[in-house]
């Protein structure tokens, strides 16, 4: 787990790590992924589902 947190914090220092995404990745862990499949799904999930301004200036996470 600590390994798909690294990687995803290096490969986007703005979101970085945000509490909670262990009990993502711990999911996803358990669901039988690999690591490297779990990292690519969290990249998915950050940097196509949710919009910049949810996670970048924390505009969108204040509306919600």
């Amino acid at each position: 787990m600590r390994n798909v947190l690294n990687a995803f914090g290096l490969r986007n220092p703005i979101v970085g790590y945000c509490q909670g995404f262990n009990y993502i990745v711990a999911r996803m862990l358990a669901a039988e992924l690999t690591e490297e499949e779990c990292f690519w799904l969290m990249c998915q999930i950050i940097e196509s589902l949710l919009p910049l301004d949810f996670y970048a200036k924390m505009i969108g996470l204040c509306v919600d």
